[in-house]
């Protein structure tokens, strides 16, 4: 059994994903703190505070993909007493945008949540592709 908090920032993955899912900077606005120092770190760059983590989800998501899909797996959470962390793998598939051809990745996130009196919002996101199997230490 999970505990009610656990739950909850389960719960903003799901919206997480849907907010990939569908390019849409309203629903990640239910998502993220919403705070200077939200960020936003993978492969390709960094992103800093709320409106640069929108743009995320408007260009490099919506602008660069037509079609996208991201599932998430093995998810695990800890929680703190106002703080907590989740990390899981994901895959993503999509089409892109210019001409229609299919791409996916693999890789492993990890997220910090903070707790307010409004309840758990992001404000960290760290991904990277999943390493090789040969140089994989453990799962």
């Amino acid at each position: 059994d999970t505990n009610p908090d656990e739950n909850q920032i389960k719960q903003m993955i799901d919206m997480y994903s849907k907010a990939a899912d569908e390019a849409d900077s309203n629903v990640a606005s239910h998502v993220w703190c919403d705070l200077s120092e939200d960020s936003l770190i993978n492969p390709i760059g960094r992103w800093h505070g709320v409106e640069q983590i929108m743009g995320f989800y408007r260009h490099e998501m919506g602008d660069t993909y037509s079609a996208r899909n991201l599932k998430v797996s093995d998810i695990s959470v800890r929680v703190y007493t106002d703080a907590a962390w989740a990390e899981f793998n994901w895959g993503f598939a999509a089409k892109l945008r210019k001409d229609g051809s299919a791409v996916s990745f693999h890789g492993m996130e990890t997220q910090i949540y903070r707790k307010s009196h409004n309840g758990w919002c992001l404000v960290h996101v760290h991904y990277s592709a999943m390493p090789s199997e040969e140089k994989a230490g453990t799962k």
